[in-house]
């Protein structure tokens, strides 16, 4: 499981898709399957044995009938496509009614196509033009896809306020360097929304053709070019790069980018991967929010039964990390594994059990872990000598980075199946880690297990690494089951 730590939007160019749930009448075997395309129109396409040809199908929304087709049989096999309104706004269409000459011949449910209407506007990309820009003036935004997102929800506004690399909300840039932009969506039918967008003042205009981009690139292998080959088409090479930054100008990845170098001090000669472009972004963003009261976390929480028995008695707290799979606005999915799945099926843990749940389509924050730390170390009676981290896959990464970004605030992290930033370890040497992974792992490999450990060692490291022969990508299932487990965690405290 790579590293990405990206804000991704769906593109709603490509139609929605879903399965339908339909009712089959066995002499018929009608199958009915549909979506939406565009957000413009229903597409249903229809399947059945040849003993429904010459016969008119109709589909009907409660007693309206929403078309009409008549069957034909092609190589002894009956299909057809039917192409229907969309719902009218605002509504949403029941379960939809299929008849054979007036005979039942199934049902179709479909989604929520409100939702999905609306969620399409959430994830549909804002631009603007450029992100990267010159002068004191801001530049304008809007909805790449314009016509598209008036199809989703008609009129609608932006509202955009703009923030300097320091949190000041200003009307201009004034100095080169990051800004960034809040845009409240308000559309005309559903609740707004927000956005937040990287912006970038260069110091000085710049054409990219008329500059010179020396650019050595080694290629891939599996690309089939050398690099003899890439140095002796190094013009072509600059040339590409160059065009691609050109026109990456408008793209908020090439804001992200060039405010993470232009705040990086001279003379450093590497950054470790918590001070990346990108995560400096999140933290930087984090912070914005925080500030303009726009964070909430979402998690569950679990308290030993004897937690009220003794109000003076502080606890150990275990911050657990989920996987990518369990990410999303749906608290349940956090009890799919790990803690919070024993822990909901009656278990009893000796400590505060603290599952957070990560948005769709992001990694986890370091930032916002602290906060939520902040939060219920403030909420509950938490022992600060005995605050724990464990997750598992995406979490087993996020247990990593958390602990390096901030070393003094736990007293042991057990990552599982994850990985790390190697040569960052020594900021962590001084914490108890035990490591698990499956040998036979195949989405993230044991090696980035094996090379934390290796790292840690070398750095005089107090770490220990369990590997399980057998175990896929499920370490976690024995690791968490085991008495020995908790036994050691809880035996830790942190280091004055």
């Amino acid at each position: 499981m790579p590293k990405q730590i990206l804000a991704l939007s769906l593109s709603f160019l490509a139609a929605v898709a879903f399965a339908a749930d339909s009712e089959q009448k066995p002499n018929f075997n009608v199958s009915l399957k549909g979506e939406f395309e565009h957000f413009r129109r229903l597409i249903v396409n229809v399947t059945a044995d040849a003993s429904a040809a010459g016969k008119t199908l109709k589909l009907k929304d409660g007693d309206n009938t929403l078309g009409k087709i008549k069957l034909a049989a092609v190589d002894g096999r009956v299909a057809a496509r039917m192409v229907l309104p969309l719902p009218a706004a605002g509504k949403n269409y029941g379960v939809l009614n299929a008849t054979l000459d007036g005979d039942s011949a199934g049902t179709l449910k479909l989604p929520d196509f409100q939702a999905l209407r609306q969620q399409a506007l959430r994830d549909a990309p804002i631009l603007f033009k450029p992100c990267v820009f010159t002068g004191s003036n801001f530049p304008r935004c809007d909805f790449e896809q314009l016509s598209l997102v008036e199809d989703l929800v008609g009129e609608y506004s932006l509202q955009v306020t703009f923030y300097d690399a320091a949190y000041n909300e200003v009307k201009s840039a004034d100095r080169p360097g990051r800004y960034g932009a809040i845009v409240t969506v308000n559309p005309q039918n559903g609740a707004p929304f927000k956005r937040f967008i990287t912006l970038y003042r260069q110091p000085e205009q710049f054409n990219w053709w008329r500059g010179k981009l020396p650019v050595t690139a080694e290629f891939p292998k599996e690309f089939g070019v050398s690099l003899e080959a890439a140095k002796a088409q190094a013009q072509a090479v600059s040339d590409y790069f160059k065009g691609r930054l050109s026109d990456g100008v408008n793209r908020q990845e090439t804001a992200i980018l060039l405010a993470g170098l232009s705040e990086t001090a001279p003379g450093t000669t590497k950054v470790p991967q918590r001070e990346s472009a990108s995560e400096r972004d999140r933290r930087w963003w984090f912070d914005l929010r925080a500030k303009t009261g726009n964070v909430t976390h979402r998690y569950l929480e679990f308290l030993p039964r004897d937690y009220d028995k003794d109000p003076q008695k502080r606890w150990p707290l275990v911050l657990f990390l989920h996987g990518s799979g369990e990410r999303g606005d749906d608290l349940e999915k956090v009890k799919i594994h790990g803690p919070p799945k024993l822990a909901s099926k009656g278990k009893d843990y000796p400590f505060i059990l603290i599952a957070p749940q990560c948005p769709d389509g992001v990694w986890w924050l370091t930032a916002d872990l602290n906060h939520l730390l902040d939060e219920v170390s403030a909420k509950f009676r938490v022992d600060p000598e005995r605050i724990y981290v464990t997750g598992l896959s995406m979490g087993g990464f996020g247990t990593w980075q958390l602990a390096m970004q901030y070393p003094q605030r736990f007293a042991a992290i057990a990552p599982i199946c994850g990985g790390g930033d190697a040569d960052d370890v020594e900021r962590i040497k001084h914490l108890p880690v035990w490591i698990f992974h499956g040998a036979k792992d195949s989405a993230v490999p044991v090696k980035f297990s094996e090379d934390m450990e290796a790292a840690l060692k070398k750095a005089g490291g107090n770490v220990k690494l369990t590997i399980y022969p057998e175990a896929n990508h499920d370490s976690w299932t024995k690791t968490y089951d085991s008495d020995e487990f908790y036994t050691w965690l809880l035996q830790q405290k942190r280091s004055p």
